[in-house]
């Protein structure tokens, strides 16, 4: 069952840049995403995360660097770090991947449904990374969307 049904206000689109000297076990910090941050008056509340590799975006729109290969989102996990905690700890990408794809040499896995979060409001970005297990295949990019939204209200502080 997939869940189609699921709606949104907003998206955001944004890469995670890796250099091609990366090695296996290193962290790359995803880095401050002011769109996607709550501040005092808003709440931006996360809903939901998908990534996407080079058979879905060749190319990502933010660098000239190729999007991650199937091997790329393969050998990679995502933590995200939610009120000062890694409580979303060691998530595949290819989770989080829903492009379909051939089962050929170049096949991603892929899943159908997005991969949901309960409106997070306190991610911390800057604190957020993805761990490579394996060296990528060059200077590559991640990209991840976001499905979000906006809450405007008093008392609501930053992270």
């Amino acid at each position: 069952m997939t869940n189609d049904g699921v709606k949104t206000t907003k998206y955001q689109l944004f890469e995670v840049p890796v250099p091609a000297a990366a090695a296996a076990g290193q962290r790359i910090y995803i880095g401050d995403q002011p769109q996607l941050r709550s501040q005092s008056g808003t709440m931006v509340r996360i809903q939901s995360i998908e990534t996407f590799s080079a058979q879905a975006l060749t190319k990502s729109p933010f660098s000239v660097n190729t999007t991650a290969v199937p091997a790329d989102i393969r050998n990679a996990i995502l933590v995200l770090n939610v009120g000062g905690f890694e409580d979303l700890q060691g998530i595949p990408l290819a989770v989080l991947n829903r492009v379909w794809s051939d089962t050929g040499a170049t096949f991603a896995p892929y899943v159908d449904d997005l991969f949901l979060l309960n409106d997070l409001y306190k991610v911390d970005w800057t604190k957020s990374y993805v761990q490579l297990n394996a060296a990528p295949s060059g200077a590559i990019a991640y990209l991840f969307g976001v499905r979000y939204a906006i809450d405007i209200a008093k008392g609501i502080n930053q992270v």
